[in-house]
């Protein structure tokens, strides 16, 4: 839990550094690419860490 909020707080300065590299107008793009990203990471962990409880419910007597 304390990972994920360190990483939320490092992901917009990272934008940021990233965004230097190019134009003004692309450091929006690239903060909102980053929090974009974060949040398919989210689902996709999400969705990994629950695939055993479903697989497992599926094969159970109902």
């Amino acid at each position: 839990m304390m990972g994920s909020a360190l990483v939320m707080l490092k992901t917009p300065g990272l934008a940021f550094f990233y965004g230097g590299f190019t134009r003004a107008k692309n450091v929006l793009n690239t903060m909102m690419m980053s929090f974009f990203l974060m949040g398919r990471l989210r689902n996709l962990r999400h969705f990994l860490c629950t695939l055993p409880l479903r697989s497992s419910r599926a094969f159970s007597p109902s």
